[in-house]
């Protein structure tokens, strides 16, 4: 992949409901500026910093249909770690935004010609078209290529694939050429406006929000993971880096090799692990993500002396499309339809002292 992590900064002339670009909108990237790269090499991991400024101009002009002549400088570092063993590269980009009305993404032509983009949502995912629908006049908004996601969105041709993975980023875009572009910052200064060029009517009461502006330092986090076949070859690594372990020091305990208080097979997905409420009971919540029925094992640290399916109100209750066919003490194997959200309460088997 060449051209990777590409900086694309456009005029937004609209509101903090909807993206509106000036007539007159000049596009600003960091292809061909200076930088200043350091290389840092340890025993488990490479990196590499890169140091820029992003020449953008000031703002909207009075009439708010082109951008500025003015420009600011923008300073940009970008962190670049490759960790040994893991077939992910993980980014830090930090700026400091002195420039107003714009919008800030990150570009990455990936070169793969998918139909369909697929993006992580609420207890699943969601595949969307690739392009922007149909529209006519009496439509209040025109519709926009980017979408929502939630933690990750992928691009697959059913050989290879790319993902991207991102730490609180909610908005992509995927084009037909197989780019990929993330957006870091919005900077606007109305809460809603009556001329834009994407929505017809307000949106809400005409209020200045300066704030809105995302003026000074910023700092984002995401990954880039290239992969094979489809999209769930890659979920895992991406958990890894959005969820990332956290370490702490503890006396007295011994220590083997690994041990995990719970693990699941992929592309099975643990979203919540809590006491139940109305009892010392473990409810665990997990679900299927694929079109595909899937078997995985959840393994324990700990015996289990009792197991059963619950409601997401935690009250007992069978669950269609979940079978338990084999139980130990610290192993379970399910069976798991597709799209389906299990949830199951443990009751630990005490140990004596």
């Amino acid at each position: 992949y060449q051209g990777l992590n590409l900086f694309v900064d456009e005029g937004d002339a609209g509101d903090e409901y909807n993206f509106s670009p000036p007539e007159d909108n000049k596009v600003v990237t960091n292809k061909g500026c200076r930088a200043s790269i350091g290389i840092e090499k340890g025993n488990t991991f490479s990196r590499a910093t890169v140091k820029l400024n992003l020449l953008l101009p000031e703002g909207l002009s009075k009439d708010r249909k082109s951008r500025k002549k003015r420009m600011v400088r923008c300073p940009v570092r970008i962190i670049y770690t490759l960790y040994r063993g893991i077939p992910r590269l993980d980014v830090k980009v930090s700026i400091e935004n002195r420039a107003r009305d714009h919008r800030l993404r990150v570009l990455f032509p990936t070169g793969i010609r998918a139909s369909k983009s697929v993006a992580a949502s609420h207890f699943g995912v969601i595949e969307r078209e690739i392009g922007v629908e149909r529209w006519d006049d009496s439509w209040i908004e025109v519709p926009q290529p980017t979408k929502p996601m939630k933690g990750w969105v992928d691009l697959s041709d059913g050989i290879k694939g790319f993902m991207i993975a991102s730490k609180g980023l909610p908005e992509y875009e995927a084009t037909p050429e197989g780019e990929i572009y993330l957006t870091l910052l919005r900077c606007v200064r109305w809460l809603s406006r009556d001329d834009l060029r994407t929505r017809r009517i307000r949106a809400g009461p005409t209020l200045q929000t300066p704030e809105a502006q995302c003026p000074g330092r910023h700092k984002f986090e995401y990954s880039i993971i290239p992969h094979t076949s489809s999209w769930d070859n890659a979920l895992q690594l991406a958990h890894q880096f959005i969820y990332s372990p956290q370490s702490f020091e503890t006396s007295g305990a011994k220590n083997s090799d690994t041990l995990s208080f719970i693990s699941l097979t992929p592309p099975l997905i643990v979203s919540s692990m809590k006491k139940a409420e109305n009892s010392g009971e473990l409810v665990i919540r997990f679900y299927n993500p694929t079109e595909r029925k899937i078997e995985g094992k959840l393994n324990c640290a700990f015996e289990v002396e009792e197991i059963r399916t619950a409601n997401l109100r935690e009250k007992e209750s069978s669950i269609e499309g979940v079978e338990i066919t084999e139980r130990r003490e610290r192993e379970i194997t399910l069976q798991v339809a597709p799209y389906k959200i299990v949830t199951l309460k443990l009751k630990i088997k005490r140990v004596e002292k």
